[in-house]
């Protein structure tokens, strides 16, 4: 189908139905953005595994030397990272 009868047709389409949806792909700015946020969301999960991990170790050595401390660290960049990667879920929701 050349572009002339296409485009008579799409402007029949939206004639009759008053709109038309037509497929295309992503502009590479949005397409850029998408694969940023998904790195992004990653990286802030991993953190928050990371936590997890540090507040298990800390929990099993914690008698010994500063590894308490790795609770609260452990702690911290969970929560953390949890909050920035639902955040971002959701701003990828929206």
């Amino acid at each position: 189908m050349d572009s002339m009868t296409g485009l008579s047709s799409i402007l029949q389409r939206l004639e009759f139905q008053g709109s038309v949806t037509l497929p295309g792909r992503p502009s590479e700015a949005l397409s850029r953005w998408r694969r940023k946020r998904s790195i992004a969301i990653g990286i802030s999960f991993a953190a928050a595994g990371a936590g997890v991990v540090l507040i298990i170790i800390g929990a099993i050595v914690r008698d010994v030397g500063f590894w308490s401390l790795s609770i609260i660290v452990g702690a911290l960049l969970g929560v953390l990272g949890l909050f920035v990667g639902v955040i971002l879920v959701g701003v990828g929701l929206l």
